[in-house]
């Protein structure tokens, strides 16, 4: 049975298959079912070019997710896609229309992936224990990273939210030691976020944030344009660099169409948001 039809996620036909069961163990099967299903159409809602449709239809997709979680909590798949999730809608969609909300939706994000970890006793003393990460645990620890950074970066004047930045590195090395390429080079964004919102004087280099984020760049990451936009939004601007912010933001708002289908969502984004910055040039620099 054909379950996803197109990039919104047919939830009648997923909750009609989940309540059919009956018992705790026949439910979680069925939840577990229903989880794998929603993985791999998962790509399908990444190929979507219409971002106000996919604003509109990923809170619905998230909840979805979280009721089944009730069901099968320890799901590593559930975990992982609400950690992703979260994290993506609160970069793409909320964070230029309400910080206080986007700080919540990444801390949410945060949160799955940290359960999703603990299940697989990554975790020490409230810390990812780097040294047990293997390559199948590289998206869990990847989008609680990623999560994490993005939230200290929308509180930057709070000490404590920077005092949490050294604790990205042990872990981000790892993946860059597994899987660097994973999510379209997104380590090397994160490196690159890193050493450019990290004041110098706690050991920021704004020499090694450009080094990292031309390795974002490189590959499959030249075409994931959100890797553009972030160098451009962070470094750029951060250092006062015109000729690398127009350069980017040109080559964003100019961008072929990629050939990875499942970079529709996040591109379309990243040049609606490059519009955005380009507007605000003359405030910025």
């Amino acid at each position: 049975m054909k379950i996803l039809k197109s990039p919104i996620f047919n939830f009648l036909a997923i909750t009609i298959l989940v309540s059919v069961f009956n018992g705790c163990s026949l439910n979680k099967i069925a939840v577990n079912k229903t989880a794998r299903l929603i993985d791999k159409g998962l790509p399908a809602f990444y190929r979507e070019k219409n971002t106000k449709l996919a604003k509109q239809s990923l809170p619905a997709n998230l909840k979805l997710m979280e009721v089944l979680l009730e069901t099968s909590p320890q799901n590593t798949l559930l975990l992982r896609n609400l950690s992703q999730g979260y994290c993506g809608y609160s970069f793409m969609f909320e964070e230029d229309e309400n910080i206080k909300s986007a700080s919540r939706l990444y801390l949410k994000g945060m949160d799955f992936a940290l359960r999703a970890l603990e299940k697989n006793r990554l975790i020490s003393d409230s810390k990812i224990d780097a040294a047990r990460i293997k390559a199948e645990d590289v998206p869990e620890v990847f989008w609680y990273i990623f999560c994490k950074t993005s939230w200290i970066n929308l509180n930057r004047d709070d000490p404590d939210a920077i005092a949490e930045l050294p604790s990205i590195i042990p872990p981000a090395k790892k993946i860059e030691e597994l899987n660097p390429s994973y999510y379209y080079n997104g380590i090397y964004s994160i490196f690159g976020a890193y050493h450019i919102i990290r004041p110098k004087l706690l050991g920021g280099n704004p020499q090694k944030s450009k080094e990292y984020f031309i390795k974002a760049i490189h590959e499959d990451g030249r075409q994931f344009l959100l890797n553009k936009f972030i160098y451009a939004k962070l470094y750029a601007i951060a250092m006062q660099d015109e000729e690398l912010f127009d350069k980017l933001i040109e080559e964003i708002l100019n961008a072929p169409e990629s050939n990875i289908a499942e970079t529709n969502l996040a591109n379309e984004t990243a040049k609606e948001k490059a519009a955005d910055l380009k507007e605000k040039r003359n405030e910025l620099f």
